[in-house]
């Protein structure tokens, strides 16, 4: 873990621990140890929006299961409660 007052090793983990690629990780280092902040924020943010969309995918694969268990709530409530029993 880097040390508090270690700038470019805390921006380095923040980045492996957002999950960048390493590629993104060596670009943002660079930048952020010769002062360039403003030049991170569009590699940061392309990251957060491919988070963002892996979040959204994955949502819509839980609102599938939701809906089906829903349906088989709903229309096989009875078999479901024989099968508990057991």
């Amino acid at each position: 873990m880097a040390e508090a007052s270690d700038t470019t090793g805390i921006v380095y983990q923040i980045l492996v621990d957002a999950g960048c690629k390493e590629q993104d990780i060596r670009r943002c280092v660079g930048l952020a140890e010769t002062g360039a902040w403003a030049r991170m924020l569009p590699i940061l943010r392309e990251h957060r929006k491919c988070l963002l969309d892996q979040v959204h995918t994955v949502q819509e694969k839980i609102d599938c299961l939701d809906f089906l268990i829903y349906q088989l709530n709903k229309d096989h409530n009875d078999d479901l409660r024989k099968e508990r029993k057991r």
